[in-house]
């Protein structure tokens, strides 16, 4: 199982080929926009794509206990309870079956984002809205937390390790339309004002965030790489 599959080029070109004797990958994500576009780019005969909400389990219920692996690159950091997706994946797990998990914990931009969601200008447009900032940045978790967790929920843990890794830009346009491209806050803000604010989102990146010679901004994240069994 592939979750947050996103348009299933990682779930067909990386994924597969890793696991070429397998009957079947069941590739899950959340907006119906990736499933579509899986589905039209990267269809193949042992890929089943789902829209599907990993974080409500009566939506995955159907597959219990009948998952050998399971594979999630960039997913877990969204969830707004982090320790119920794990339990989640423990459940469709069957007895020995493995997880790999790859996500952020904490990163410049998510400590923007949760600037810019307080903030006086701002805030009046998301109120009682999640901004999508895992909790793992407010309190600075570590790879020793979510060993903690996973064990307590009864997983083997295989390998745990959290790594600061830095990501360079060619420009400053890129570097302002992609952060405001994967902002989950962009939709509450009225759309003649979104301008303005993709350029406060970009002086909350600079104020947080180190930058090159040339002044642009490099992208510092923390990840955690995660593998775990649940025991047979």
């Amino acid at each position: 199982m592939d979750v947050g599959c996103g348009p299933g080029k990682v779930t067909t070109k990386w994924v597969l080929p890793l696991f070429r004797d397998v009957k079947k990958i069941v590739a899950l994500d959340y907006l119906p926009s990736m499933i579509e576009k899986a589905t039209a780019w990267n269809a193949h005969p042992k890929v089943e794509y789902h829209v599907r909400n990993f974080e409500d389990r009566s939506a995955v219920e159907s597959w219990k206990g009948q998952i050998s692996k399971i594979v999630s690159i960039h997913c877990f950091n969204w969830f707004k309870n982090q320790k119920e997706g794990f339990q989640t994946a423990y459940d469709l797990l069957k007895p020995g079956g493995e997880a790999a998990l790859y996500f952020e914990l904490h990163s410049n931009f998510f400590t923007a984002v949760e600037e810019i969601t307080d903030s006086e200008k701002w805030k009046s447009f998301f109120k009682g809205i999640y901004n999508y900032v895992p909790e793992s940045n407010r309190k600075k978790y570590d790879s020793t937390h979510y060993r903690k967790m996973a064990e307590s929920i009864g997983f083997e843990v295989l390998f745990c390790q959290s790594e600061l890794k830095i990501n360079k830009f060619n420009s400053h346009e890129t570097v302002k339309g992609l952060y405001y491209s994967v902002c989950a806050l962009v939709p509450y803000v009225p759309e003649n004002r979104r301008e303005e604010f993709k350029d406060d989102l970009y002086q909350c990146v600079l104020k947080h965030g180190n930058r090159n010679i040339d002044s642009i901004p490099l992208h510092a994240a923390t990840t955690l790489e995660l593998v775990v069994r649940k025991p047979k």
